[in-house]
């Protein structure tokens, strides 16, 4: 009899954060984490007003490795910083290379923001060994040492490594993510899930009573992203569709031949599902960074 092949995302592409200084963050993306801006998004010769920012968002994205990072300008709802940096959800995983790491954290550190110690955890037969901090406006990072990665363009940073996020009802939080999306259970504890992506990057889920103010927001244009190909797209939104679960078009690219759709998590997180990779997002764009003067 013939073996079911699994179709499920390939991989956690990329992410788009809030951000409260646009400046500010990308300083700390590009100068503290060694990223670069590739392009800038609704820049005008003037303060923008609450509603056209609502509309038509201020911001940038930064090439971090192979994955990046959209900062988009708040308008409305502010950044909530974690109570307590080891429970900060939704948290990203950034994976740095690891001769750079030392290094890397050390910037970190000095930039002021909070940080926790450096500590290893096993998820399944992944090690991640990092620290926590948060960005200067108060998204919560992991940055994780990668023994694999190799300096991406002559940068430190890999990609993106994990997700932690929170869940009200973990039990239907992890089947939406392996049903749906084709993720693996790896390991599990009394009240938290690891899945794993066929990359090896993990999705880590943790039972809470209620959702943190970071992970309800809102916050306009953030949302997490997954590349597929094209025939796992197609599967994946007849399971999305089938579920009963709405899909929504906001910041679509309407580019030829490029497939995306979004919709929530459970937990009321935006998620992405695109053809396209990070890569191919970036591909011919001039990589940028304040430079002294």
């Amino acid at each position: 009899m013939a073996v079911e092949t699994v179709v499920a995302v390939r991989a956690f592409d990329h992410a788009v954060v809030p951000v409260m200084d646009l400046w500010r963050a990308e300083r700390f993306y590009t100068e503290i984490l060694d990223g670069a801006i590739f392009q800038k998004v609704g820049m005008t010769f003037r303060p923008p007003d609450v509603h056209e920012a609502f509309e038509r968002p201020v911001g940038a994205f930064v090439k971090l490795g192979q994955s990046h990072l959209g900062l988009f300008l708040e308008q409305r709802t502010p950044v909530q910083p974690p109570a307590a940096l080891e429970q900060g959800y939704p948290c990203l995983g950034l994976a740095v290379a690891e001769t750079s790491f030392p290094a890397v954290v050390a910037r970190v550190r000095a930039a002021g923001v909070p940080t926790t110690p450096e500590r290893t955890l096993r998820y399944g037969t992944v090690e991640l060994r990092g620290v926590r901090c948060t960005d200067t406006e108060g998204n919560c990072l992991e940055l994780v040492a990668d023994p694999l990665g190799a300096h991406h363009d002559d940068h430190s940073m890999v990609g993106l490594s994990h997700m932690r996020l929170e869940a009200v009802d973990l039990a239907a939080t992890a089947d939406f993510y392996t049903d749906l999306l084709g993720m693996q259970r790896v390991d599990r504890g009394p009240d938290w899930v690891a899945l794993q992506l066929a990359n090896r990057q993990l999705w880590i889920i943790q039972q809470v009573t209620s959702l943190s103010p970071a992970t309800v927001g809102p916050h306009y244009g953030r949302h997490f992203a997954f590349h597929v190909d094209d025939e796992a797209f197609h599967t994946i939104v007849e399971r999305v569709r089938g579920a009963g679960i709405e899909e929504g078009d906001a910041l679509a690219r309407n580019v030829p031949g490029e497939l995306a759709t979004y919709f929530y998590d459970p937990n009321g997180l935006w998620l992405q599902l695109l053809n396209q990779s990070s890569t191919q997002f970036a591909m011919g764009r001039e990589w940028l960074r304040y430079a002294a003067v």
